[in-house]
């Protein structure tokens, strides 16, 4: 908040930006994540400081991550038109459409969202959303609005709001780039996991996507247990190794279908070929 004292020089508004998002940021959402899942304080009080205070300073408007993603995408389950951050009816494989999915977060979500909630009867917790978002977005306006405040604003919310949006919406749309046509409203079928990865240090074990849908509330310290207790259930369902969610993801735009399929971890007897793999994946990347 210093910044709100002085000026800042271009490089150090830079600085703070990189250490945000290069030291910081994963770390947080991920905590967010899974604190939005099982609360990480006794005190609700406390949670609400993640949610309403801090989420701002990371790119997150005020409020809505919850309801977002545990509330929608969570119930929802990336089912269109329900879950308004689904991915099931893009061409996943374009980079085009997934541009068009993060413009469409970045302009439509304040309204989107509310109407879910308003859709789904969650007439509290709409009118709660909505008194954060509109208070976020009119303190965004005057403090940029005001030119002793207009350049920190710039660098606190709103360069870190556009950076969010895309990394969060990239992560996302990875991990659900693939679903199969033949399920798409199975948790088998709509994401896959990540095993064997350092990421999943770093993460509190979010490569294990397909745990996380079909338990949402197992402590992130319990996902890989779950996993190699149950292998038969995924036999059926996607598993990578030593890949993190954006590379997958990065991987599919570029083509490098020979990369992934040896990222692919065979479960069951049935071992597919590589050209296999190749081929199943490609198929679940068609609009649903």
């Amino acid at each position: 908040m210093l910044f709100y004292l002085q000026r800042p020089p271009f490089w150090l508004g830079l600085a703070y930006v990189l250490t945000v998002f290069v030291v910081f940021y994963q770390r947080f959402i991920l905590a967010l994540h899974f604190a939005s899942h099982r609360a990480l304080f006794a005190s609700p009080l406390f949670d609400r400081y993640l949610q309403y205070v801090l989420c701002p300073f990371f790119g997150l408007p005020s409020g809505a991550y919850r309801s977002h993603h545990v509330v929608m995408h969570h119930v929802e389950n990336n089912i269109f038109p329900y879950d308004v951050s689904a991915t099931m009816n893009y061409s996943r494989g374009q980079f085009t459409h997934f541009l068009s999915y993060w413009l469409r977060y970045m302009l439509a979500i304040w309204f989107q969202l509310p109407y879910y909630l308003y859709f789904r009867q969650r007439y509290h917790l709409l009118a709660h959303t909505l008194a954060a978002l509109t208070s976020y977005l009119l303190a965004t306006a005057y403090l940029l609005s005001t030119p002793t405040t207009a350049l920190p604003t710039l660098y606190i919310f709103v360069i870190p709001f556009l950076l969010s949006s895309f990394l969060l919406m990239l992560g996302n749309w990875s991990q659900h780039i693939f679903v199969d046509p033949a399920r798409p409203t199975s948790s088998y079928a709509l994401t896959y996991n990540i095993i064997n990865s350092p990421m999943n240090q770093l993460t509190f074990n979010d490569g294990y996507h397909v745990v996380h849908h079909i338990h949402s509330q197992l402590h992130w310290s319990e996902l890989p247990e779950y996993f190699a207790k149950n292998t038969e259930k995924f036999e059926e369902s996607l598993t990578f190794k030593d890949v993190d969610f954006v590379e997958v993801g990065i991987s599919v735009f570029l083509g490098r279908w020979e990369y992934l399929a040896g990222k692919f971890v065979r479960l069951g007897e049935k071992k597919k070929s590589d050209a296999e793999v190749i081929e199943m994946l490609k198929g679940w990347l068609v609009p649903i």
